[in-house]
């Protein structure tokens, strides 16, 4: 593979050291985390982790309102979801693609891999994170 056709980025899969099995033992732990908080509120109980950035300056942070979403969503709850957090809920298809191309190369693979993707996805979390503080 030449110099100018490999991926700006790593992939996820070789960030964690590889292939399929990480996808299963994380498959895994994703189907228990979805056990834990579909019984659990987090915005009730105390045992939920808090966001420490919150705690410590009370603006969200972009992952703020993770937990609640994912609640919402297993409860179909898709307006609390979106109220909890806005920019997680429309990057959940980012990340299936993203999961998606690292398990079958080609053309999306090299889409979600491109050099300009990841940044202008990390300048649009930032500048909604800014703005969720600015406006909420």
């Amino acid at each position: 593979m030449s110099r100018s056709s490999r991926p700006a980025f790593p992939s996820f899969a070789a960030i964690f050291g590889g292939g399929k099995l990480t996808y299963i033992l994380l498959a895994i732990l994703f189907a228990f985390l979805l056990i834990i908080y579909s019984q659990f509120d987090p915005s009730q109980s105390r045992l939920a982790p808090k966001c420490l950035f919150h705690l410590l300056t009370g603006l969200d942070c972009p992952g703020c309102g993770a937990q609640r979403m994912a609640y919402a969503l297993m409860h179909a709850d898709l307006r609390a979801a979106w109220n909890a957090n806005a920019f997680l809920m429309l990057s959940i298809p980012l990340l299936a693609l993203g999961v998606w191309a690292d398990l079958r190369p080609g053309p999306v693979r090299r889409f979600v891999y491109a050099r300009l993707t990841i940044p202008i996805y990390i300048i649009t979390m930032i500048l909604w994170t800014i703005g969720r503080n600015i406006f909420d």
